[in-house]
């Protein structure tokens, strides 16, 4: 899903779909830029989308290592690794 940024509902997608693949169109380099390209940039600043998208990756993360076994982080990993050869 591509979106320009409208933060609630990126939010809500994470929440109902954070398997989905979601792709952010900035238009522009800075907020100021973005403002005078994007109408709906002065309601949704570039940080709130940054922050939004964050959010749905980490799910995204978090929900890919909970159903195919990878995992988040090496100490993860190495916890498994270690009670393996126990």
């Amino acid at each position: 899903v591509s979106t320009v940024g409208v933060t609630p509902n990126m939010r809500r997608l994470t929440k109902d779909l954070p398997e989905v693949n979601l792709a952010l169109s900035l238009h522009a380099p800075n907020q100021p830029m973005r403002e005078a390209i994007v109408p709906t940039a002065k309601m949704y600043p570039i940080q709130d989308m940054v922050d939004a998208l964050d959010e749905h990756m980490m799910s995204l993360v978090k929900n890919k290592s909970s159903t195919d076994g990878t995992f988040d982080n090496a100490s993860e990993r190495k916890l498994v690794s270690k009670k393996k050869r126990a």
